[in-house]
């Protein structure tokens, strides 16, 4: 089985068990059905012409080859970190989902996820927006985008285990909220 590997703005096969990588421009595939599957984790929104990457990976694909993907979403969740990790843009479900059947996909799940932290991600998003705390915080937009992030190791803990909780739903069900969408599709073998 050949699975494909998209990370950010390059893509990763593997081969003999990780030890031959290709990389190549997601703009122009060499690839023809070449993969069983292809997973491109956080990768869409960096790149400017995401209808034409997605229509390559369906090209890379066998016919049967499944797609996974996730993006961030929800818009009004933008900030400063979205433009310092060079986000293009963050996805709602009804446009994540046209534009990879629009590629020739038939999309299997499509959820939001981040779910159960989507209160504290929206607050969080709030309080670096507000214009008390940039009085606060009169720094560096590099700064300003650590500060949001940095998160105390305990609440982190707390974190990771409602995440935990959540992950555990995404089989069975399918999330109408989150900040980050994840969508499993398929390459139609007619």
């Amino acid at each position: 089985m050949r699975i494909f590997i998209f990370r950010r703005a390059e893509i990763q096969s593997k081969k003999s068990a990780g030890k031959a990588y290709n990389q190549f421009n997601l703009y122009d595939p060499i690839f023809l059905e070449e993969f069983d599957s292809i997973c491109a984790f956080d990768v869409l929104e960096h790149i400017d012409e995401d209808k034409l990457v997605l229509k390559n990976m369906y090209k890379c694909l066998k016919p049967g080859g499944f797609l996974f993907i996730t993006v961030p979403a929800c818009k009004k969740l933008w900030s400063i970190t979205d433009e310092f990790a060079k986000h293009r843009r963050r996805y709602s479900s009804k446009e994540l989902k046209e534009k990879v059947e629009s590629s020739g996909f038939k999309v299997l799940k499509l959820s939001y996820f981040m779910t159960f932290l989507f209160p504290f991600i929206a607050f969080s998003r709030i309080v670096s927006r507000s214009t008390f705390y940039k009085k606060l915080n009169n720094t560096d937009f590099k700064t300003q985008t650590f500060t949001e992030i940095e998160i105390d190791p305990i609440l982190n803990q707390l974190f990771y285990l409602i995440f935990r909780i959540e992950a555990q739903f995404i089989p069975f069900v399918n999330f109408t909220f989150g900040s980050n969408l994840l969508l499993v599709a398929i390459k139609r073998k007619d």
